[in-house]
């Protein structure tokens, strides 16, 4: 029996080119349509990603000179389409050298997402796809920052109340985020949606003449109403959904035609669904099914812990979005918000 059949079958295809028209051949952007050749070990596409980003769509680099996508969403500002992965911070501070999934501690950690059960000691999938990136416990993402004694969510209407991060300091919080940008706030979390929500055919893959969402505009009574149960999701009644609609497709055990995100070169917010922790035991979930972003706005609360800070969740099988409460402790997915001058 030959063994080297596939090294022969690989080397004597070298140069074949294809077309290919699945999208999903490219899980980090979701646009793998286009021109292919094999060069004896993989399919190169040599179609040139960044020449053919839409208006909107800039690349940068962060502090530790990773590349991300960031997408511009009118009135809510510009955002990140990738989850952050740098290990320090802007002024050079390091994070811990490993990561370690540990709820118990008070000191800023991170790790690395992985399938269910894992102990986010492996980069094996955030190397294979890097829009997934680190997750940071509260500690680490906010960078000591802990003004938790007084409820930092948003209040009704345009204008931040006096106890809300936008009112309070330097008006937004870097933590690990780059120079020039911050992580988002409650209230600026709730702008994005509103975006997103009133604005599916620019966001999404959905089109006109699909359901509508119900109701047709954004709620802003959903901005206030308490993230505990039953109350902390909220969203469109029909079928159709921001939550799909800001979800990427493509990942891992989600069937990709039911979440709507257009691809990050199109400017689509394109969540990704990097799992949480369990604590009984101690061990990584959901990754592929939920994704945990943090806002900056934080709580003094017992019943979710001492501090706790406001998060977004996405799940692939939800009807909506839910705003809720996460402890410190916890590990989450960060996206950050470009400053406003």
């Amino acid at each position: 029996m030959d063994f080297n059949w596939k090294d022969n079958y690989d080397k004597e295809h070298v140069g074949l080119m294809v077309y290919n028209t699945n999208n999903c051949i490219n899980a980090v952007t979701a646009d793998g349509t286009g021109a292919y050749i094999w060069n004896g070990q993989r399919w190169v596409s040599l179609f040139d990603e960044t020449s053919s980003l839409t208006s909107g769509v800039q690349v940068h680099v962060d502090q530790d000179g990773n590349q991300f996508y960031s997408g511009d969403f009118g009135n809510a500002g510009r955002w990140m389409l990738y989850n952050l992965r740098a290990r320090k911070y802007a002024d050079g501070t390091p994070l811990p050298d490993s990561p370690k999934l540990d709820f118990s501690s008070n000191e800023p950690m991170w790790l690395y997402p992985m399938p269910d059960g894992g102990d986010g000691m492996d980069d094996k999938w955030v190397k294979d796809y890097e829009p997934l990136g680190l997750m940071y416990n509260g500690y680490a993402a906010f960078g000591g920052h802990k003004l938790n004694s007084i409820d930092q969510s948003q209040i009704a209407g345009e204008t931040p109340g006096p106890d809300e991060v936008e009112s309070v300091g330097t008006g937004r919080i870097q933590g690990i985020c780059p120079n020039g940008w911050h992580i988002p706030s409650d209230r600026e979390w709730n702008q994005l949606e509103k975006v997103i929500y009133n604005n599916r055919e620019k966001y999404s893959n959905y089109i006109l003449t699909d359901t509508p969402f119900s109701p047709a505009i954004w709620n802003s009574d959903w901005e206030t109403q308490s993230p505990y149960p039953p109350t902390w999701t909220r969203g469109s009644d029909s079928s159709n959904r921001h939550n799909l609609a800001m979800i990427a497709p493509c990942q891992t055990s989600v069937l990709g035609n039911t979440l709507k995100s257009k691809p990050t070169t199109k400017g689509g917010f394109y969540v990704i669904l990097a799992g949480r922790i369990t604590t009984a035991p101690v061990k990584t979930i959901n990754f592929g099914n939920e994704g945990n972003l943090v806002s900056s706005s934080l709580v003094n609360t017992a019943g979710f812990g001492n501090p706790s800070m406001y998060t977004r969740n996405f799940y692939s099988n939800s009807n909506k979005v839910r705003r809720s409460l996460l402890m410190y402790e916890m590990y989450v997915s960060v996206r950050c918000k470009k400053d406003v001058p």
